[in-house]
């Protein structure tokens, strides 16, 4: 049986429809892609808004999602079947496939955060929505250590406030590092020192693709905020499934 092409999967046909509205040639360019690997690297060095990238591969990334969580489901069910069949074959790990992509983790901040003003800081993500494989630390490290060697893609988002004034919000970043140290960044500053031009709150989404070793390779989140002078002001990290969150898969070659 011919695999099939990556546009006539169900993250293909969304992919290239998006794509096609935001840049039609962009979108042609992905026609030819052959994997979910090759349209993130298509996405990444085109020449559309940030914005547009980040959408783009959350896309693939959500799509995916899906499939992950179908196939954890089917496995939480076939382990309480007495069929061979359905304890010993998983969905997902068909010889010729081209592979899974798992390890995969998504989890989201449990409770505001409020880090030290104008301070490089550890988000502790603390609530899993799933982890495939057990390699998400929710309650020590908040750290993933995937255990399989590849290439992986991985994304963080962070949500920005003051916890007393409004529209104090100078600068914000979200970091992903890799064995402590800055992998990616994605940052929101003030155009000018003038408090007028601070916000009140947004959310910054950093994403990018990553070799992982499968062994002691890890990732994490940073942030470090900047807010205005008032009494008691200071930095806060909004919690919430749909605010700060931080997740990764390994991309199917």
């Amino acid at each position: 049986m011919s695999k099939k092409k990556f546009k006539d999967t169900t993250v293909g046909k969304l992919l290239l429809g998006a794509a096609g509205v935001i840049n039609p040639t962009l979108g042609n360019l992905l026609e030819g892609v052959t994997s979910p690997k090759e349209a993130i690297a298509e996405i990444v060095k085109s020449d559309i808004s940030q914005d547009d990238k980040i959408k783009l591969q959350q896309l693939i990334y959500d799509q995916q999602n899906k499939e992950i969580q179908a196939i954890t489901s089917r496995w939480s069910a076939d382990s309480l079947s007495d069929s061979y069949l359905s304890k010993n074959v998983r969905p997902g790990s068909v010889t010729g496939a081209g592979g899974v992509n798992t390890p995969a983790f998504r989890a989201y901040l449990g409770s505001n955060a409020t880090p030290a003003n104008n301070t490089t800081t550890k988000v502790n993500i603390d609530t899993e929505n799933f982890d495939t494989d057990n390699c998400y630390d929710n309650s020590s490290n908040y750290r993933f250590t995937p255990n399989v060697a590849g290439k992986y893609f991985v994304y963080a988002q962070l949500a920005y406030s003051s916890t007393v004034l409004a529209m104090n919000v100078k600068k914000g970043t979200t970091f992903i590092y890799k064995n402590g140290s800055e992998l990616v960044r994605n940052i929101n500053q003030a155009a000018d020192s003038s408090s007028s031009n601070y916000s009140n709150q947004f959310t910054l989404l950093a994403s990018t693709v990553v070799d992982m070793n499968g062994s002691s390779d890890y990732l994490e989140v940073y942030t470090n905020e900047t807010v205005g002078t008032g009494s008691g002001n200071a930095p806060s990290i909004g919690n919430g499934d749909n605010q700060s969150f931080f997740g990764a898969y390994k991309i199917i070659t």
